[in-house]
This record gives structure tokens, C-alpha cells and sequence, in this order.
């Protein structure tokens, strides 16, 4: 979950990371990072269901779709991010 101190983090970042691009604050937003990130917490978020999937391909199925939203979900709020900071400095 992304609670408000991240969002305001993340919109520090997206800002910070547009006025001074650094390659290894840069790579935090990697889409391999990224992933990695999302795998890391849907597998966090399902094992507490583990006992109710007995087909560890089923649960790995599970987990990835999960990732895959986590990983749409933080798009679309970096996304929203973005038009923040663009209308921050416009404003």
C-alpha cells in the first residue's frame, strides 16, 4: 500500500530526479526495480494465503498477476506524479 508520506516522497523524487538526474537515484525507478520491488510485495501480501493454494504454479500465477497490478498501480501514480511536479513548475 502507498500511504501519503510516500506519495509526497515519490513527488520529491519525480521533481528532484527531472532537475538533477543521478544515475543511482535514477535506478531506484528502474522498471527492474520495479518489478523486483512489486514481486517482493505481492509475495509479502499472498504469503499470508499460502495455506489456501496447495499449487505452488497457481500461487506463483497468483503472485505474479498481483505484481503485475502493483506494477500498473505505481505507473499510473508516477504518472500522476509527473503532471504535479510539471504543474508545480509552471505555477
Amino acid at each position: 500500500m502507498i500511504h501519503l508520506k510516500e506519495i509526497e516522497f515519490l513527488t520529491s523524487a519525480c521533481c528532484f530526479l527531472q532537475i538533477a538526474p543521478d544515475p543511482n537515484t535514477a535506478a531506484l525507478f528502474t522498471p527492474s526495480h520495479l518489478r523486483d520491488r512489486s514481486r517482493e510485495d505481492a509475495r509479502q501480501m499472498l504469503d499470508k494465503c499460502r495455506g489456501t493454494v496447495h499449487n505452488e504454479r497457481m500461487f506463483d500465477l497468483i503472485t505474479d498477476l498481483t505484481a503485475l497490478m502493483l506494477q500498473v498501480k505505481v505507473r499510473i501514480l508516477f504518472a500522476f506524479l509527473f503532471v504535479v511536479c510539471v504543474v508545480k513548475q509552471c505555477g
